[in-house]
């Protein structure tokens, strides 16, 4: 399952491609409030879909976002968060 979040075409566009890679079901959530790469709305969101899928792995781009988003996802879950991993 993909979580893409955002606005507009270029979500639109997103959703349409992660279909390309094979992903079973992706799930497009689309607000203003996630345009701004904030971190506090972007983890909002982020916890609303874990907490309601449940996965075993929350995946993110290594990027200022998310490095601010995933650490704020993974306390409120009480799971443990790793950083910068290369495969």
């Amino acid at each position: 399952t993909a979580l893409l979040l955002g606005n507009g075409e270029e979500l639109t566009q997103a959703a349409s491609d992660a279909a390309c890679y094979g992903f079973s079901e992706v799930i497009s959530l689309s607000s203003e409030r996630l345009v701004n790469d904030l971190a506090l709305p972007t983890s909002a969101a982020i916890l609303q879909v874990v907490k309601e899928l449940r996965p075993a792995f929350v995946l993110a781009p290594s990027n200022s976002l998310f490095k601010a988003t995933l650490p704020r996802v993974a306390a409120l879950l009480d799971a443990g968060q790793a950083s910068d991993v290369i495969a």
